[in-house]
């Protein structure tokens, strides 16, 4: 049928919104397969032709046709969109009666997505499909909770068994035990599980390697895995059948095992006439089948019957096991009886958008339909690239330091350089920071160029960049809301609420108990909270309620706010065992009036807007009924990372006048006026690069192990097959991020800025398989074409000058939330930053040494044009100073195991640094203290990490950064222990200048075991910290630091109290000199 045609026949339709190419895919004689590019309007010719087919096909009832979409939210608005245009037909059509009826059964229509559609098959075949017809389906979360539950039994149970006593004797030949004993193993076989499920098999289909010359502690390992997973999948089949629940897998298994009868098939046949599925480059391989089931006969599909829509560049949920390809595979087959065709007009973009986007993704994409624009398209701005450098990021402080060095020079200016010695200064921007800001000026630089605050979106590849561009946005007066897929799970009120529902089935847990202690929920000082767990520990008390009950005979000046809080402990600890989730959660909201709390806090509203979504999220999960209150916590974990709906609360809403923050796979769909695109340098595949997964799956089946090489480390190079699987794993991702790329920079309208730091290029760029940045592949496309692209430094945006008030408030409701009269002003600004604890042992000897070394940043030329005229700092005998030797000496240690028995190897030193010069004393010391430890250390010696370098959480505004020479980790009658060793090399000359040291050095240890004890996992293990030694080098000793609760919290509470002068916020005068036996020896003595 020719296009005249084709618009002769549809002369009852409105079509005069349609174009020559949307109305050729509406010849509803043939099977069609429409590529639709980016704003083409697919959505509008899915309605169209759904209408047609009601006007053109005689007899034809509504459940006649099935529209499959990819959410809901796609086919309630399909669903409104048809009858929009059936009240139109309604109105002019002569046959209103017909669209009367079509209108009255539209609520009844098959327009679904492919689980609901799923789900109506099976309860309209619940006896033959083996079920009870009043099954509940279980969501993600709930399905990855209940398979949590299950595989930690199974896997012990496993371990324990003696059927698999030699299989564990053969993999443990060569693979550690830390893979089975620190949770990696039990995430592995889930995520196996998972990917297994996703590509159509079932867990008896996959299929082990059986070569002779395959590695024999691999083929255990996968043989036992294999066992394990069988195991966990049958007990979780029988979870679900006690319950009577069906997961998403199961529907689509259950859907496809029935219309694979060929009575049943043949009746959906005959039902359903025309297929319609949006968004097909969406779907997974079980999926397709079930398609092809309603679809085929006999290998062939009628004229007409089917419709599908896709564009393979718009494939981005890859990690949700769907597969591109099998679009393709429809138009190959398609092709023979119907047509393939393309939308290819853009309807959304500017032209200068439409050509950028398709000089860049033509390089990057193959094939690649160019998308094309109108006659009338405004040519628009050009697409702007804002990159920024190391070097472009600002620091105040190296700024004050040249000028306080040119005053030093110049003995008349000490009036100066005392006034520039007083001034404040701000702290270095970070990466993130100075992005943050770029983000902000150009939003500010947008609006005087006619957008308004809600034309603009921000997309980000994952929630981690979010923090950064909301401070920013706050700084700078700029409205916003979150949306679609980052930060809710992330707020504190949401924290802290959950962390009190943990202590109703765990009062020993710490870290909870801490949470709430110093949240509003309690509001405990720094001492109380210390005071309190010193008695705890040190009284070796069982229950935090009984040291609640000492402390308040300690505390009288807040003895109402201690004996609140046991109050309320005690009441919610009595909860455990006798009520449902969402009673428990109810209850303490109660108990500790949560909601009135919250509105009276900064931004309060929002919080309480917060908690409400909180409540209704316990609430249905409590009426599922599924699993008990205990499992509360690791549901919500599983439904931050399944559902969706990470998200605000909106007080925002979509339509507000504010710019919008969300992820690029949330924008799917949408469009905005315009689209910035921050993190472009971001590397896409870092987390796969740096996880080691213990299995791949191949694309025919396989499970493949990761190797062991020779040192005894998880390798993927030292097995073949899975290094082959994982490379094809990685080229798939890098794939997908480019159209993870494509969309977020189809989203735009009429502006697109693409933001990041500009990296040298490198031969990465000749190399397709390196793109691993949207920055790299953008750069290899322009490399290859001359792309028209404004290019902007983004330094000089930073200068753009509106005369805007930055806001300086602590309260957020004031910027782009809504006000409420009842919160808090003037809450004071908390110190935030990041405090290393090197500097901080500084801070120590001397606040005022600190000021001129960190702040001031006096320390390396001045210091280096001092040395040249003056002889004060410290040298021994040998011509090395201390800081010197101190350097050599760790960076020898650094690499060298400590199993080494002798220090031979290094005769030459390091760098020209003779170590016979006086250092080889240390380093032979260094041996004689380790062969004297080792005897004494119990367990065997699983890991030695050197220079381990740390950051970890003080409090919510604040980081504590260090590096630890050297953190051992054993394995002792099996429990995974760890310990600390720091080295140090100062001259000690008696006992009583061992104490001195030690003493000094003591906050150091404390605070490095603080950080151990945040961090989650060390180089894979999660070990308890058992013992923290300083190695005094130069007597050959070695010394235990006591590291109990009592000494890391009182260090701790001093680094959080001295914060203020460790991040510069403090004057100048409130730096205090210390005269010690060192101070002749300062180098600032100058200046002092």
């Amino acid at each position: 049928m020719q296009w005249k045609e084709a618009r002769i026949a549809l002369y009852k339709l409105p079509t005069d919104d349609l174009s020559e190419e949307q109305l050729k895919a509406l010849d509803i004689s043939k099977n069609i397969a429409l590529k639709a590019g980016a704003g083409s309007g697919k959505t509008r010719v899915l309605t169209k032709r759904y209408i047609k087919l009601l006007n053109d096909i005689p007899e034809i009832k509504i459940d006649n046709i099935v529209a499959i979409t990819f959410t809901r939210k796609a086919a309630s608005e399909m669903k409104d969109r048809i009858r929009k245009e059936i009240e139109v037909m309604c109105k002019v059509d002569s046959e209103k009666e017909k669209w009367m009826e079509f209108r009255n059964s539209l609520s009844f229509a098959n327009i679904d997505t492919i689980h609901g559609f799923c789900e109506k098959i099976i309860r309209d075949n619940f006896a033959d499909a083996g079920v009870d017809p009043l099954f509940t389906i279980i969501d993600e979360a709930e399905s990855n909770t209940a398979v949590h539950n299950i595989v930690r039994w199974i896997v012990d149970e496993a371990l324990n068994d003696p059927v698999n006593k030699d299989l564990l004797k053969i993999m443990f030949k060569k693979y550690p035990s830390k893979i089975v004993v620190n949770g990696k193993f039990e995430a592995e076989l889930i995520s196996l599980m998972n990917r297994i499920k996703e590509t159509g098999l079932r867990i008896d289909d996959v299929k082990l390697y059986e070569e002779e010359e395959y590695d024999e502690s691999t083929k255990a390992m996968e043989l036992l895995t294999v066992r394990i997973i069988k195991k966990i999948d049958e007990e979780y089949d029988r979870f679900k059948k006690e319950r009577n629940l069906l997961d998403f897998n199961d529907l689509e298994i259950a859907a496809l095992k029935l219309l694979s009868d060929d009575s049943k098939r043949d009746s959906y046949f005959e039902r359903y006439k025309y297929i319609l599925v949006d968004e097909f480059q969406d779907i997974n391989q079980i999926q397709k089948r079930i398609i092809l089931k309603l679809a085929e006969k006999n290998g062939v599909i009628p004229d007409g019957r089917l419709f599908i829509v896709g564009d393979y560049k718009q494939s981005i949920y890859g990690f949700r096991g769907t597969d591109y390809r099998i679009f393709e595979e429809f138009c190959e087959k398609i092709k023979k009886e119907g047509d393939v065709l393309n939308l290819s007009n853009c309807y959304r973009s500017t032209k200068n958008i439409i050509c950028t986007v398709n000089s860049v993704f033509k390089n990057l994409l193959e094939p690649y339909e160019e998308l094309k624009y109108l006659n009338d398209t405004e040519e628009g701005p050009k697409v702007e690239l804002i990159t920024y450098n190391k070097q472009n990021i600002a620091d105040p402080r190296n700024e004050r330091f040249q000028s306080i060095k040119k005053l030093l020079k110049d003995d008349s200016k000490s009036e100066e350089l005392h006034e520039s010695l007083m001034k404040d200064i701000k702290k270095s921007e970070s990466k993130r920071d100075f992005q943050g800001s770029i983000i902000a000026s150009r939003i500010l630089k947008l609006l005087d160029e006619g957008y308004k605050y809600e034309d603009i979106a921000i997309l980000l590849r994952s929630r981690t960049g979010l923090e950064s561009v909301e401070n920013a946005l706050l700084k700078y007066g700029i409205p916003y809301c979150v949306i679609g897929g980052i930060g809710f799970w992330d707020k504190s009120e949401i924290i802290d609420i959950i962390s009190l529902y943990k202590l109703v089935f765990d009062m020993s847990d710490k870290i909870a108990l801490l949470v709430v202690l110093r949240s509003p929920i309690f509001g405990f000082s720094d001492d109380d909270v210390y005071n309190l767990m010193s008695i705890y520990n040190d009284e070796g008390l069982s229950n935090i309620l009984e040291a609640l009950e000492k402390l308040t005979c300690i505390n009288r000046s807040n003895e109402w706010i201690i004996v609140r809080a046991y109050n309320i402990l005690k009441e919610i600890s009595n909860l455990n065992g006798i009520y449902g989730a969402y009673e428990i959660f109810e209850k303490i909201l109660d108990l500790v009036d949560y909601k009135k709390l919250l509105i009276s806090l900064p931004n309060g509203y929002q919080k309480y807007r917060n908690i409400e979504k909180l409540e209704k999220i316990i609430k249905d999960f409590t009426d599922k009924d599924i699993i008990n209150a205990r499992d509360l916590v690791e549901y919500l974990s599983s439904f931050k990372e399944f559902s969706g709906l990470d998200s605000e609360a909106f007080l925002d809403t979509e339509e507000s006048d504010a710019v919008k923050i969300l992820t690029i796979h949330a924008s799917k769909g949408l469009e905005f006026e315009a689209v910035i695109i921050p993190d472009m340098d971001k590397a896409t595949d870092g987390v796969s690069i740096r996880r080691n997964h213990l299995f791949m799956l191949s694309e025919d089946g396989y499970i493949y192990g990761i190797g062991v090489n020779e040192e005894g480390e998880l390798d993927k190079e030292a097995n073949s097959r899975y290094k082959s699987a994982y490379d094809e794993y990685l080229e798939r991702e890098n794939q997908e991020s480019r159209r993870l790329f494509y969309v977020a920079s189809t989203r735009a309208k009429r502006f697109l800025a693409f933001i990041g730091q500009e990296k040298n290029k490198t031969s990465e760029l000749q190399n397709e398989t390196g793109l691993n940045s949207f920055m790299k592949q953008l750069f290899y496309a322009m490399d290859i074409d001359d792309i028209d692209i404004a290019v902007i430094n983004g330094n000089d945006l930073l200068m753009y000058d509106r005369n805007i008030k930055i806001c300086k408030s602590n309260d957020k409701s004031e910027i782009g939330k809504l006000k409420n009269d009842n919160l808090i002003d003037g809450i004071p600004l908390k110190p935030q930053g990041n405090i290393s604890i090197t500097a901080y042992i500084d801070y120590l000897s001397c606040p005022k040494l600190y000021y001129y070394k960190y702040i001031a940043t006096l320390n390396d030329e001045y210091i280096e044009e001092q040395l040249e005229n003056d002889d004060f700092y410290e040298y021994d005998a040998l011509d090395i100073d201390a800081l010197e030797r101190g350097t050599i000496v760790h960076r020898i240690l650094e690499n060298i195991s400590i199993l080494d028995s002798n220090a031979s190897n290094l005769k030459n030193g390091i760098d020209g640094i003779d170590v016979d010069n006086g250092i080889k004393k240390y380093i032979d010391n260094y041996f004689k203290i380790i062969k004297e430890h080792r005897k004494v250390l119990k367990g065997k010696l699983l890991k030695s990490l050197n220079e381990y370098r740390f950051r970890v959480p003080l409090d919510e505004n604040l980081n504590l950064n260090g590096v630890i020479d050297r953190i051992d980790i054993y394995e002792n009658d099996g429990e995974i222990e760890a310990y600390i060793f720091d080295y140090k090399t100062n001259k000690i000359n008696n006992d009583d200048e061992i104490e001195e040291v030690v003493n000094h050095y003591k906050p150091q240890i404390h605070a490095y075991s603080y950080a151990l004890n945040k961090l989650k996992s060390i180089s894979g293990y999660t070990p308890s910290l058992k013992g923290a030694f300083l190695y005094l080098l130069d007597v050959g000793k070695y010394i235990e630091v006591d590291i109990s609760d009592f000494c890391i919290l009182g260090t701790v509470k001093k680094i959080i109290d001295d914060a203020p002068y460790l991040l510069g916020i403090k004057n100048f005068t409130d730096y205090k000199g210390v005269k010690n036996k060192y101070f002749n020896l300062c180098k600032f003595d100058k200046i002092c």
